[in-house]
């Protein structure tokens, strides 16, 4: 069915007067070259098979020599169209147009294999419907014809181009991955970060929250932890100074009172002797004041020591 719609395409393209050479160009350009198949394994009712396109030319030539498209601009440059057709461009191609011309359907005459299984090339004449006058002859030539033997080649060309392809696509969902990561783990790192810098001017009112269960989170437990600890020692230590500090005052105020008492019973045993001598006398009255305000004041000094060490 493809095939005749191909020849009722051709059919209709070459029947016309003038022949559109743009449009005969690029139907070549689109059309499709022979297509092998070669067996790789099969096991049981699976079968895998290896589909190779052959690399070749195509070229459209009415009876009169004139070239009217070409399907590959390597093998017939563009400029040639609507120029006769140079028959020295393939070995033995004169001949064969010759053959096509005149309307021969013969393979032996129509075909020529320049390297066997890989270069060859043949004519074939379009016949105008219901009659056998020539349309136009298609030289197709193949350069370069896959074989059994370029199949380990072929297989590999077509596995490293998708194992690049395969990477490209991992290297692509990998950075997106990776950025969507690090972006969430950036964020918990800055909140384990400030939250530490806290710690470090003793401010311990906040800790790490991170309810994830993986390693950060983890580390976050630990931090949590030991801040805790820190916590406790701190607060241990600051009791210690507070009772080093009440050891320290309670040692001062027993010095004082001590030294405070032995001078007052100084004054006093000075003041008692002279009462004993004189009662009467002034220097037993200045002693007795003297005395009885240095008791005054040490009082006060020992009830203020004392109010310090609460």
């Amino acid at each position: 069915m493809a095939s005749r719609t191909t020849s009722e395409k051709w059919q209709y393209i070459l029947s016309q007067d003038p022949i559109d050479t743009e449009l005969v160009s690029l139907t070549l350009r689109n059309g499709d070259l022979q297509i092998t198949y070669f067996d790789i394994l099969q096991i049981g009712d699976l079968q895998i098979r290896a589909r190779t396109l052959g690399e070749g030319s195509v070229i459209i030539v009415n009876p009169q020599g004139i070239l009217l498209g070409s399907s590959n601009p390597a093998f017939v440059a563009p400029e040639m169209v609507g120029q006769p057709l140079d028959t020295n461009l393939l070995p033995g191609l004169d001949d064969v147009m010759q053959a096509a011309y005149s309307g021969e359907v013969d393979p032996e005459r129509l075909f020529v294999t320049l390297v066997p299984y890989e270069r060859f090339y043949f004519a074939t004449p379009y016949f105008k419907e219901g009659s056998k006058d020539v349309l136009a002859v298609s030289l197709i030539y193949f350069s370069d014809l896959p074989t059994e033997n370029d199949l380990p080649s072929n297989i590999f060309t077509i596995l490293g181009k998708s194992a690049l392809l395969l990477l490209l696509a991992a290297g692509i969902v990998g950075t997106v991955f990776g950025a969507i990561t690090a972006r969430g783990m950036v964020k918990r790192l800055q909140r384990v970060s400030t939250v530490t810098e806290a710690w470090s001017k003793g401010d311990f009112s906040e800790f790490i929250q991170d309810p994830l269960a993986d390693e950060i989170s983890q580390l976050a437990q630990q931090l949590n932890h030991m801040a805790r600890q820190l916590e406790e020692l701190l607060e241990k230590k600051q009791d210690m100074a507070v009772s080093e500090e009440r050891n320290r005052m309670a040692r001062e105020l027993h010095d004082s009172a001590k030294q405070e008492a032995l001078a007052a019973s100084f004054q006093l045993g000075t003041a008692l002797t002279l009462y004993d001598r004189d009662p009467d006398s002034a220097r037993v009255k200045f002693y007795s004041q003297k005395w009885l305000s240095s008791f005054q004041t040490q009082s006060e000094e020992i009830g203020c020591l004392a109010l310090e060490l609460q």
